[in-house]
């Protein structure tokens, strides 16, 4: 028999991050006809990763009319969303941009710690996000570790040994299946660093048919219509 894997859920200042913005705009794309997250823009009334449990978190949208409601996360956490005049808000696309380096920042000592062990041992591992705030982090096996099932992921970080900071075109097909879930990021990171692909909207027929013929992998920096990759070291 097979030794067990490991697996445990956690719930950190990075699951909640990514969940606030996921969230924000599954409303954004759910209401509005052709969203533009250039034009959407989002003041929060405190840090979104400091949301703790049963605290409220508002977010006032300028740029997408008619969008509001309320959602709720792990341990009661509440993201009130209403329309406003939210001019000094961010660009939803920067959020999203940005949001692969949130992940790495506030995450990344631990995620650090399970590449150092894929550099000794060949084990990779993945901290899979979802829309709820939860963390899951995930054994796989020697050189391969899978997504689970997409419903309801915001993006995963899988551990490569070091000097394989890129994405194979396994992992970029994958990216792009759960881009197409409605997913926002995937990435690979080593002990010094994490290479992206991340979604800035919805998926152009250009982006897919781009992703879609990646032959060799991704290690370079990428910008497409609504796509773009890079490295965070």
């Amino acid at each position: 028999m097979g030794s067990v894997k490991r697996e445990w859920a956690n719930v950190t200042r990075a699951s909640i991050y990514a969940a606030v913005i996921h969230n924000v705009l599954r409303m954004v794309e759910e209401s509005v006809e052709d969203p533009d997250p250039e034009r959407v823009r989002v003041g929060f009334s405190r840090p979104p990763e400091s949301l703790g449990e049963g605290e409220v978190l508002e977010a006032e949208l300028y740029g997408a009319e008619g969008v509001e409601g309320e959602i709720e996360l792990e341990g009661g956490r509440v993201v009130r969303v209403y329309p406003g005049e939210a001019w000094s808000g961010v660009k939803l696309s920067k959020l999203l941009s940005t949001l692969p380096r949130k992940v790495w920042v506030l995450d990344g000592p631990s995620i650090r710690r399970l590449a150092s062990e894929t550099s000794r041992s060949g084990i990779e591992y993945m901290v899979v996000y979802f829309s709820n705030g939860i963390s899951v982090w995930l054994e796989g096996d020697v050189h391969r570790v899978t997504l689970p099932p997409l419903r309801e992921v915001v993006g995963a970080v899988h551990t490569h040994p070091e000097g394989a900071c890129a994405l194979s075109r396994a992992d970029v097909l994958s990216a792009l299946d759960l881009m197409v879930e409605g997913g926002v990021f995937e990435a690979a990171a080593t002990g010094s660093c994490m290479f992206y692909l991340v979604r800035l909207g919805l998926l152009t027929e250009d982006d897919y048919i781009t992703l879609l013929n990646v032959k060799d992998g991704l290690w370079r920096p990428l910008k497409l219509d609504r796509v773009e990759a890079g490295v965070i070291l």
